[in-house]
């Protein structure tokens, strides 16, 4: 899924920066990370791709992704709203972020699709507390409106462009268990996007074999600090071909 080693440029929440650096390297792609506004506006004239994570928002870190978005090279851009209706900064981000019309792909849980949407939800801190199901028509919507492709993760993901849609059957509940898996996808999706994968087919494919990995990583797995390894070790060795047969997508 990821071809000619895409830079991508991470606007990202301080708890998994690790984890997201080791694993773009280990999916084929090349991080870089900015917490200053000019290193990061600089910085977009030599990426291929952008994530903006607002796991751990704030004033400062809202100016980085500003200087991002003002400059016209930004590009192959993905929001992750983490924690979105949790707080008022959260929610004012991701409405400016939107409001900048960049963005090409939104990832999320359900609570966060639905919060950005403009509807109530419950957010228990970054945790969903609706299920992707009762959410698909609103990032239907989502995605007409800020025409770009949502995904919402879950038990089972969801995949809309407001006309196309997916569901994806792959992953594990341990994933869920493991600060930054979400991150990871999302920073993941940007490369993908980076790479000239940018069809709904492609994205709906991307999360189906993140989702597989995170299967192969939970084979014989002894706990949670063990299945961190393995996933990453999952990233380094599965490539995407070898995954086609056990990939679970619908199309709706």
């Amino acid at each position: 899924m990821i071809t000619n080693n895409p830079l991508i440029l991470n606007i990202t929440n301080h708890v998994t920066t690790h984890f997201i650096a080791s694993s773009l390297i280990a999916l084929g792609a090349s991080p870089v990370m900015s917490d200053d506004p000019i290193d990061a506006y600089e910085l977009v004239d030599i990426t291929n791709g952008i994530c903006l994570n607002i796991g751990t928002i704030s004033s400062h870190q809202m100016d980085v992704m500003r200087k991002v978005l003002s400059n016209s090279n930004a590009k192959n851009i993905v929001l992750d709203p983490v924690g979105a209706g949790a707080s008022s900064i959260r929610s004012s981000a991701c409405k400016e972020i939107l409001g900048s019309g960049k963005i090409d792909l939104i990832r999320g849980n359900a609570s966060e699709i639905s919060s950005i949407a403009g509807l109530s939800s419950t957010t228990r801190g970054v945790d969903s507390t609706i299920e992707t199901k009762s959410v698909e028509a609103t990032a239907d919507d989502l995605a007409k409106e800020r025409k770009c492709i949502v995904v919402v993760s879950g038990e089972v993901d969801y995949i809309s462009n407001g006309i196309d849609r997916y569901r994806v059957n792959n992953g594990t509940p341990i994933m869920a268990k493991i600060t930054g898996t979400g991150c990871v996808l999302s920073s993941y999706l940007a490369a993908v996007l980076a790479s000239g994968n940018k069809s709904i087919e492609s994205i709906a494919s991307a999360v189906a074999y993140y989702g597989v990995l995170g299967e192969k990583a939970a084979l014989d797995n002894t706990g949670l600090g063990n299945y961190r390894e393995r996933f990453l070790d999952a990233m380094s060795t599965i490539h995407f071909d070898s995954t086609k047969p056990s990939l679970r997508i619908e199309k709706l």
